[in-house]
């Protein structure tokens, strides 16, 4: 969308559906981990909240023409009878309005032409809408806890750049130690979608499309499957 000389991008951000207290309050809310909106804002965008509600593709066409790019948050399981599985005993309880809301814009999205940046449960739900399918526990992929040690804190590991992509373009960097914390992973990865960033022991963490180069300049802070995470982002 044509913006006046000056203005900065317009991001939305897919927002949360949750029971939350403040105050004397405890009730449902929606909301996003104020990291995401200070990391847009520090890489130069306006950050927009999309609450989770029903809207015909109509109205969702019309707003996300009105934005330049929607990151797709992290946030519970995705729901695996969407990508055929039986739940696992340790799967979160899928939030179906979530998932359909999500799914939803990225078909908006997608019709529109706007860059996408899909973070954590994003990444995976994004894999889901093409095709692709998951990890649901992926201790038992990887055969420990490191991904998820401990609810509420990180671990860390290194990453893997691919050279050529877009986003070792934008990062400036191949290789890092990155905070994580999460149980589930790609499975078999959609078709259409190309891996770019991976853990150095394998498991997919990135993965990009044509219409990722659009956004990377507006996006240069640190995103990997839980981001944005507690930690500097120092110069390579």
């Amino acid at each position: 969308m044509a913006r006046g000389e000056g203005a900065r991008p317009v991001i939305g951000i897919t927002a949360y559906d949750e029971l939350a207290s403040f105050g004397n309050w405890n009730t449902q809310a929606c909301l996003v981990p104020s990291d995401y909106v200070r990391s847009l804002a520090d890489a130069g965008a306006s950050a927009v909240i999309l609450p989770v509600q029903d809207e015909p593709d109509a109205t969702l066409d019309a707003l996300v023409q009105r934005l330049d790019g929607l990151v797709l948050t992290g946030g519970p399981d995705v729901d695996p009878a969407r990508y055929g599985a039986e739940r696992h005993f340790l799967s979160q309880p899928p939030c179906q309005k979530r998932d359909e809301r999500e799914l939803a814009l990225i078909g908006a999205v997608e019709r529109c032409g706007l860059p996408l940046l899909a973070i954590c449960r994003g990444m995976q739900l994004l894999n889901v809408a093409h095709g692709g399918t998951l990890v649901q526990h992926l201790p038992d992929a990887v055969g420990h806890e490191g991904h998820n040690p401990t609810p509420g804190t990180f671990s860390t590991h290194a990453v893997r750049v691919d050279p050529q992509s877009s986003l070792a373009g934008a990062l400036g960097w191949t290789t890092r130690d990155v905070p994580t914390h999460h149980h589930q992973a790609i499975a078999a990865l959609a078709g259409d979608r190309g891996p770019f960033l991976s853990e150095c022991s394998g498991i997919l963490r990135q993965t990009t499309t044509a219409r990722f180069s659009k956004a990377s300049s507006l996006l240069r802070r640190r995103f990997s499957q839980i981001a944005p995470e507690p930690g500097a982002d120092a110069a390579p």
